[in-house]
């Protein structure tokens, strides 16, 4: 299974998002889904892709991949036993709070 889908140019992001301002935002998400099991890319990614109405009206264009970034890392929070490091660097700010 794989977090891609037929018209991502970048695996894991969809296409929709088109604001290149973050290019380090693309490295993160590369890193990200390369540490999380393929169930939860590929769920993450449906969800991400029916929630994008209420993503772009409560979103700035410049916030989408931050927002894909924290979907697929609080989803593999929940999803997985032991969260890889880079998912409990993202996450555990929030969690512990």
């Amino acid at each position: 299974m794989s977090a891609k889908y037929d018209d991502d140019t970048i695996i894991g992001i969809p296409n929709w998002i088109t604001d290149d301002r973050y290019p380090s935002h693309d490295d993160t998400i590369a890193n990200l889904i390369t540490t999380i099991s393929p169930q939860t890319r590929q769920r993450t990614r449906f969800f991400f892709d029916k929630a994008k109405s209420i993503i772009m009206q409560g979103y700035a264009p410049e916030e989408y991949k931050r927002v894909l970034i924290y979907a697929y890392a609080f989803q593999s929070y929940i999803d997985e036993e032991t969260p890889s490091g880079v998912v409990t660097e993202l996450t555990n700010p929030y969690i512990n709070s």
